[in-house]
Formats: structure tokens, sequence, C-alpha cells
């Protein structure tokens, strides 16, 4: 997916300071803050009776948000917002990440040695409309994502066909083995949406349907969903309404309304949180802590968010970079260790492309480390002892997780000085950056990567030679070179063994030869931090996922 340490214990004046680990990355319970009414007129929620109160107000970035479509979406915006809306097949909840859990789904199997998998539909799931969630929403609604070729749509390549294998059951049909089809099940892009209504409004399931599908425009303004809640309204850039799903399956919601407020500035949202005008600050930058720690029933919490920024250079744009020694010197110049002092409680190290506490991550200690004899070795080795130029793009408003991205692509700079190679920085928008890159059209750049479901699959085989980011972005296939045919290899058979130990083993060694030989620098893994009141929420469920749970949440 693309962009986009608890501190507890508050008496009003001090709090203790406490640090979550992996363990415990999805928070069971954490302190914080919920419910009032802002921006709607009358009272404001500080004023208003704790009693009375029946809106949650977050304040969070727009970041990428372009549709309320589930079916044509993968924006990091969209995850915050389309769980309350929708269901999956499966899901997470409880104190872990390690455990799936039932959802629309309420048992699965593997058949035919990995190629095929059935789920068993829970009967009592239920439309916002009251219809009942049947096999043929699912089918429809995974075959229109894997048709309308949107930014979801790689999640269904495994997947040959969805079919109904009885009254509740449905049938994946895999073109091969998959080890990671139920993980990666807990994406919101492969929600299920009411077959019925979606078509209504111009939906279609059928092959073509990047070209005849007319939904997303009523999707934006409705939801079609069996979620907790619905889509009351959506201002582009302004706010989101969400209200309570009468008809929900589920347990009921806490609360009525939930209003997501789009507050680009996180200096502006730390202010509102304070003041109580919203109730959970999303964005919250490193630098803003110390001055929220001593605010009056605001608590902090900060969580491994499974994502990262890189450094990256396209194979063939730049002639200097179809050299893959230029990229060992670029790796090696990079000061690893003091780019610490940026991003601060806003990340930590990984070993790789597989962030720490997902199965089979790189162990840190093999981690990318700066070399500045090595670097300036692999320079004089590549014909270009002197140095040389290149432009480098980031985003010049993005956020990577909660550290923005220009001190990092300054310090790449000033890291790659050090060698004598000059990166001419080039600040562009961030929907101008994101689809350069999609586009496979810039020569180098600083982007950032996010988990969509805890799964090693999520990454390596999209960074790896041919995946989805290497091919298209990078002009990294497995043929460009006899080390990324070994990548490839290795991932291609780690992808159809079923042994967890002998697949393992193939995923470690291709994230060291990844780390020795791609086009990729892993920067750092974010953590993401969130600040709610303590006077609205007793405890708060969060997650790298979808930030926090308000179903799984504890109101004061």
């Amino acid at each position: 997916m693309e962009n986009e340490i608890v501190r507890a214990e508050s008496d009003g004046q001090s709090k203790r300071v406490a640090s979550f680990s992996r363990r415990h990355f999805i928070l069971g319970s954490v302190m914080g803050a919920v419910l009032p009414t802002l921006l709607a007129g009358g009272r404001s929620p500080r004023s208003a009776d704790a009693a009375t109160l029946k809106t949650l107000v977050v304040g969070m970035k727009t970041g990428a948000l372009r549709t309320m479509d589930p079916d044509n979406q993968n924006e990091f915006s969209y995850y915050i917002i389309g769980k309350y809306l929708y269901d999956m097949l499966v899901t997470y909840t409880g104190p872990t990440l390690t455990r799936i859990e039932p959802s629309l789904a309420t048992k699965w199997a593997v058949v035919e040695g990995g190629r095929a998998y059935t789920l068993d539909l829970n009967p009592r799931a239920k439309f916002s409309d009251g219809s009942p969630v049947t096999p043929e929403d699912v089918v429809f609604s995974l075959m229109r994502v894997k048709y309308l070729k949107g930014p979801g749509s790689y999640f269904m390549d495994p997947v040959t066909n969805v079919v109904q294998s009885g009254p509740h059951q449905v049938r994946f049909e895999l073109g091969d083995v998959f080890v990671d089809l139920i993980p990666s099940l807990l994406s919101l892009s492969l929600a299920i949406t009411e077959a019925s209504a979606v078509k209504a409004h111009g939906g279609s399931d059928a092959p073509n349907a990047l070209s005849v599908d007319k939904a997303t425009s009523w999707l934006d303004d409705h939801s079609a969903g069996s979620g907790p809640f619905v889509l009351d309204s959506w201002v582009r850039g302004n706010r989101a309404v969400l209200k309570r799903n009468p008809n929900y399956w589920g347990p009921p919601a806490p609360v009525d309304t939930i209003i997501f407020q789009f507050v680009n500035d996180s200096n502006t949202q730390k202010d509102l949180l304070q003041r109580g005008d919203i109730h959970i600050a999303c964005d919250l930058t490193p630098d803003l802590l110390p001055g929220v720690r001593t605010a009056k029933d605001v608590q902090i919490v900060s969580f491994p968010a499974f994502s990262f920024p890189f450094f990256t250079v396209h194979t063939s744009l730049n002639p200097i970079f179809k050299n893959p020694t230029i990229w060992t010197a670029l790796k090696k110049a990079i000061d690893y260790d003091g780019m610490q002092k940026i991003y601060r409680e806003g990340g930590q190290f990984t070993g790789s492309v597989v962030p720490p506490g997902i199965p089979h991550a790189l162990p840190v200690s093999e981690r990318m480390r700066e070399d500045l004899a090595g670097a300036k070795a692999a320079l004089k080795e590549a014909g270009y002892a002197g140095g040389f130029e290149f432009n480098l793009t980031y985003a010049s408003d993005e956020v990577f997780g909660v550290v923005p991205s220009a001190p990092i692509a300054q310090k790449l700079r000033d890291d790659f000085q050090r060698i004598g190679i000059t990166a001419k920085l080039n600040p562009v928008p961030y929907t101008e950056e994101l689809s350069s890159y999609r586009a496979g059209k810039l020569e180098a750049d600083v982007h950032w990567y996010g988990v969509d479901y805890p799964g090693w699959t999520d990454f390596l085989p999209i960074f790896a030679p041919g995946g989805g980011i290497a091919r298209p972005r990078n002009a990294y296939t497995a043929d460009f070179n006899p080390a990324a045919r070994q990548i490839a290899d290795l991932v291609a058979k780690a992808q159809k063994t079923l042994d967890d130990k002998t697949q393992g083993q193939y995923v470690l060694e291709a994230q060291r030869l990844l780390n020795q030989h791609g086009p990729f620098a892993w920067l750092f893994e974010n953590n993401q931090i969130i600040a709610y009141r303590t006077d609205r929420i007793k405890r708060l469920s969060v997650n790298a996922i979808w930030y926090f749970d308000v179903m799984h949440s504890e109101l004061a």
C-alpha cells in the first residue's frame, strides 16, 4: 500500500512512559479519548455532558484519498475509514496481529495442495439494508476488484476465479500455490460489497469492467457494505461522516457518528486535540510529542506500522544506474544510524523489505549499514571515482508515517555528497510523485510503502525482480543479471512451498540478496503515533492495518 510506543497512564499532570513491543502491536488496551460533536454547531465537545455525547471526531490527513469505492482503491487513508463501512472475509481482533479470525467467513480450508481454498460464510451476516451476505456478493465483489484493474487489483492476481461452491460457501481457484491467500483477504481492497446495489448503479464484475463499470461515482456518496457504519457524506478534502448502521449484524457500534475531519497540518491536529475539538489525532510528528505529553487528558500511543520509506533508482532511465555497482555505492553511502535523529520515535531499523515482526523477516542485525570506504571503492570500481550527478525526486508534501519527507531527502543528498555524488533534489506534490513513480518515469526517488496485510508476500514479491513495483517502476526484472534471477527464483520457490521452515529459508536468503544486489535501500520502518483524549476513551485498540478500532475500544 502507498501513502500516506505507548505512553500511558495519565493523572492529568504527569505521564509514565511505556512502549509497546511487537508482540502487542494491536494493543488490546490503551488509555485514550473518544466521543463529542465538533464542527456541527452548538456546544463544543468539552462543554457537553459526557453522558449525552454520541459522536467521535478523528483528525487525520487527507492523504491520497480519492474514492470511497472499496473495489477501486488501495490508499492508506481509505483503510482508516473504510474499515467501518465494509467487512472483509477475515479480520483481526484483540491484542495481536498474529491470529486471523473469522468475519464474514466462519472457517476456511486449503484444498488441492494449496491451489484452491474454500471459505464458509456466516449465514447471520447482512448488509446495511438488511439483505443477507451471499456467495454471489462475494464472487461479484472480488471479481469486480480483479477486472477493474484498480490500485488493489494485484491482490487478485494469484486468483483465477472465485465461484460459489455451496449455499454458504465460496471457492478460490488459484493459478498456483499462494501461501498467504488468507492473510491477503484482510485487505480492504477485498472488502465485500452488496452486488445488487452496486450493479443497480452501473457496477460490473465482467472482464471488461475497466471500461464499462460506472459504480464508483455512486459509491463515493453511498456505502453498500455490511460494516457497523454507513457513509452519510464525504466532502473531498474536508470531512467524511459515518452513521451507525441500524442493521449491523454484530455488536452495535459504541457511538452514533464518526466524523473524520481532514486536517493536513500536524500542529493544527495537536491544537484541536488539546482543546477537545477532536478526540483522536492520527498524524502527530515526533517533534510535537514533548508538548503533547504535558497536556491534560491526552495520551500518546506509538506502535510499529509495518511500513517504510525507501530510496530507489530506475535501472535504465539514467545510463549510470544500469550498473549495479553504482547501487552498491549509493546504499553504502547512506548514514542509516544518523537518520534516527530525524525520525526519532517515528521509526526504527528494519532488516530488509519484510518489516520486523512479520514471519520470515530478516533479522535487524542483518540490516543495511553505512560503509563510506566501501561506497568509495564501489564508485571507483564502476568508473566514477570522481562522482556524478542525478535527479532525486520526492513528494514534498508527503509524510512517511509521521516523519516529513523533506528532511529525509535532504539527509540522503548530504550523505551522497560525502562520496562525491550530487543528488539534485526535485520536490514535487505527492500526487505527481506517485503517478510518476508508478509510471516508471523517475530516475531516482524516495518513496513510501505500507502494509496491506501482515504477510511476507505483501512485501518481498512486490520488490523482487519482476515484482509489482520492481518491474514497472524500476525496470528491475529477473533477467537483469544473475543475482536478479537468483532472487526471483528464491521468491518463486517460497511462494509455492507450504512447509513453513523451508519457505522461511528461501525468504530469508532472498532478502539478503535483495539487500546486497537490489536497487533499493530500506531507510527505516515507521512507527505510527496516535494521540487521543483520555476523558473520552478508556481503552483504545490500535493496529498497523487500520490505526485504531473503535468497535473494540472502551469509551470513558
